[in-house]
């Protein structure tokens, strides 16, 4: 399983900075060519909000949204497509494209789809799903299964090339849910990615030093409500 890296402060702040502009960062964008590119994504947000909320507002009442990717170079001129439409401006930088998305577009609850189109070829890359939670309407969260729900000390499950342990959760279906965080022991997990009926995550390995139960549990961002999974146990053997 692929595990999404958290963004760091730099990136957050490049998304406030960098939505109000019209024009592409890289300068290198005049020279792309009609070659079709792939883009690979790291993470992107906000993946969701509550309705009538609007998250990294700009100066212009736009929400801002950030794409972390591999590589952006050789893209050429880009725009970020939310509900079928181009954003109001989008940007491109070596590792991560920002966008002002009009505020218009989170009038009504439900799912949104998020793509960058490569405007020199058309070419249309999904990124993910929005979701714009209504309050009024409380989110359920079935869970099928989850592991791994032991270890013994010293032990790492599912071990990640960063050295967290990977955990997962199969749900009935995250439909309208929304973004998803995933607590362990009362605190974010580094890294959280929701697909259809799957949520993973990646623990920090400093979270398995102290023997016993540690609750394991799923945040709804948009609404803060948190859903029991269960009890993960670390034994001396």
């Amino acid at each position: 399983m692929k595990y999404a890296t958290l963004i760091c402060a730099i990136v957050i702040a490049a998304v406030i900075s960098a939505c109000g502009k019209t024009e592409q960062s890289n300068q290198k964008t005049s020279e792309s060519t009609s070659e079709a590119v792939s883009l690979k994504i790291i993470n992107w947000g906000p993946q969701s909000a509550p309705l009538g909320t609007i998250h990294l507002k700009q100066p212009d009442g736009s929400m801002g949204l950030w794409v972390q990717v591999v590589d952006a170079q050789g893209i050429g001129e880009a725009q970020v497509i939310f509900a079928g439409e181009p954003a109001r401006s989008t940007v491109v930088a070596d590792k991560v494209i920002t966008a002002a998305i009009d505020p218009e577009k989170l009038a009504k609850p439900g799912n949104i789809e998020v793509a960058i189109k490569q405007v020199a070829t058309g070419k249309v890359l999904p990124v993910g799903i929005f979701v714009v939670v209504d309050p009024k309407v409380e989110a359920t969260l079935r869970v099928v299964n989850w592991g791994p729900q032991t270890a013994s000390k010293n032990e790492i499950p599912f071990k990640q090339a960063d050295g967290s342990m990977g955990i997962w959760i199969e749900v009935a279906a995250l439909q309208g849910f929304g973004e998803a965080q995933v607590l362990f022991a009362g605190q974010p997990a580094k890294s959280t990615v929701t697909t259809d009926k799957l949520i993973t995550a990646a623990i920090d390995p400093e979270k398995l030093a102290e023997l016993g139960s540690k609750e394991v549990a799923v945040k709804q961002v948009a609404t803060n409500k948190v859903f029991p999974v269960g009890t993960f146990s670390l034994t001396a053997k």
